[in-house]
Parts: C-alpha cells; structure tokens; sequence
C-alpha cells in the first residue's frame, strides 16, 4: 500500500477449493487439499485436508504456508532442519535420496519416520527395565492375565478405525480413495502388521531374558500375536523403520503405512492405554533371570528416547 493514498492493496487468493497443495510444517513439505477458503483482513486462510487422514487432523493455515503442488517436493526440505519433538507428532513423513540407475536418477522411500508419543515411551522405559534389570516377565497368554493380545488389539483398533472412515462425510478422500477403498488399506496395513509381528518376535523383538519363558508359552503351537501384547507390539513399532523393506514402496504407499501407524499410536495411547497395558505390579518374577543376565541400570544421564530403544538379543 502506498503511503497517504489511503487505497488498500488488494489481496488475492492463490488457491481454491478443491485444489492440491503443499503445506510446510516444521522440516517438511506435506501433501493436502484446500477444502475451503477465508478472507480475512490480514489475508487469505485456508482449511486444508493431509493426504491419508482423517477429517480431524484437517486444520486451518495461512495463505503464506501453503505452496504449489508438487510431489517432487514432498518430504524433507534440504537445508532445513526441524526439531522432531517439536514436529507435528501424528503427520507421516518418508525421508528420500537419489539412486543412481541405469534407467536413471529414482526418488523412491528408504525410511519410514515414526514419532513415538511420550507416554509410549515411558512404557517402553518401564518394560525394558523390569525385564533386564529387575528379573521381571509379563504372564502369558496376555488374554488369561485380562489384558488383549496383540491379535485382539489390532482387532479392536480395525473396528474402531473403520467405524470412524463409515462416519466421514466425504466418500473420497484426497487421494481420490473411495471409502470402501480406504477400509480395505486399513484391513491390509493390520493384518500385515500382525503378521510381521509373528515373522519378527523371536528373532528381533524378544529381550535375551525371555527366551526361556517364550520357549514354554509358545510350545502349545500358538502364534505369537496370540500369545503377547501390547508391550511388544510396542516393540515393533520402535524398531518397525529398520526392518521394514520401505524402499520397495511407492513414496504415497509409505506415507499412507506412516499416517496408519501414527494413527494407530494415538489410539494406543489415548483412552484405550490403561486397557492395553500392564502396569508394573502386574509383572511375575523371572525363574530363570540369572544374575549374570541382568543389566546394570540405566545411567542417569542417559537419554530416555535412546534408553527406549535397546536391541533385543
């Protein structure tokens, strides 16, 4: 505006309803859809939809966040540096590089990111540490001992899940998914989810300390979904971006598997929490926690987030 003309410069909208974009949060550019748009006396605001959410994550953002859509663009901004504790916790990122091919340069997914909330975190502390330092076990099956096993969790959280995908009001969502669309990935990421958990317990997931134990609970021939909870099925998840083969996914294949997982997370650690997990007076001695098997406690200078993820033998 220029000085003393008393004219207001006019403000224009540069996207509109229904219109891909891209949306800046922390170090990331995300995917979405401009649902509406409003006027204000300080510029334009839009309501834009996240690519493989639900319509409560939708959020209001100004004109100067939002940018052209262009997939080359989604994912990490180079140069940028973000805080992860202070990211968006519940959006889906997929970190990407360059590979050389014959055919070409490809951009293709490597890692999945997963932001684990921090009351799952101070669970996976407490379990780690009753289990290799206290001589501590869960009892299992957990369904004999009133918590689900992971077979049941994953049941519960799909009925849940796809009764709130029913109750959205649009049939499509972003990505053009039909809802009955959108159900069946939710079928597909749970029970591929379970079916890894059985693949990967005994070799990644299972503390040195309960072999033994997994030895005679598993000798009645049931799988492990079947036998254990949600504390491994915590387990999974923090070590879920190292054994997941992302690199053979489609980058929005990746971010979808990202925001179910985060979704899922939040379920986990909302309401349903004091359902799924056992608090520590419900841990049994450990027959077989020899001295020599023990780990010394953590230090107290160690970093809790690091602390959460140690390697199972």
């Amino acid at each position: 505006m220029e000085q003393g003309s008393g004219r207001k410069e006019r403000i224009k909208a540069l996207f509109k309803k229904g219109q891909r974009c891209l949306v800046r949060y922390s170090d990331q550019y995300w995917a979405a859809l401009i649902m509406r748009a409003r006027k204000t006396d300080a510029g334009y605001y839009y309501l834009i939809h996240y690519d493989g959410w639900s319509k409560k994550h939708d959020e209001e953002v100004r004109q100067s966040e939002v940018i052209k859509y262009n997939p080359d663009l989604i994912g990490p901004i180079p140069g940028a540096e973000g805080d992860d504790e202070d990211g968006p916790g519940v959006l889906p990122s997929v970190k990407k590089r360059k590979l050389d091919a014959s055919a070409g340069s490809l951009e293709v997914a490597v890692e999945l990111r997963l932001h684990i909330p921090a009351t799952l975190k101070t669970i996976i502390i407490q379990d780690y540490e009753l289990v290799t330092q206290a001589g501590q076990l869960l009892p299992l099956p957990r369904s004999e001992h009133h918590r689900p096993t992971v077979h049941q969790i994953l049941e519960e959280y799909r009925a849940q899940a796809a009764a709130e995908l029913e109750a959205e009001e649009e049939d499509r969502d972003a990505l053009g998914r039909s809802r009955e669309e959108r159900v069946a990935a939710l079928v597909e990421a749970t029970e591929g989810l379970g079916t890894y958990f059985d693949q990967t317990l005994v070799h990644y997931l299972l503390y040195q300390q309960e072999v033994s134990h997994h030895g005679e609970a598993s000798a009645g021939g049931l799988a492990p979904s079947r036998l254990y909870g949600a504390e491994h099925l915590l387990r999974l998840l923090v070590k879920l971006p190292e054994l997941m083969p992302v690199c053979h996914m489609g980058p929005q294949d990746a971010v979808n598997l990202e925001a179910r997982l985060h979704h899922f997370m939040q379920y986990a650690s909302g309401s349903a929490q004091a359902r799924l997990f056992s608090n520590r007076e419900q841990y049994i001695p450990n027959p077989d926690a020899a001295p020599e098997l023990l780990l010394p406690p953590l230090p107290a200078t160690a970093n809790p987030t690091r602390a959460a993820t140690p390697v199972p033998a």
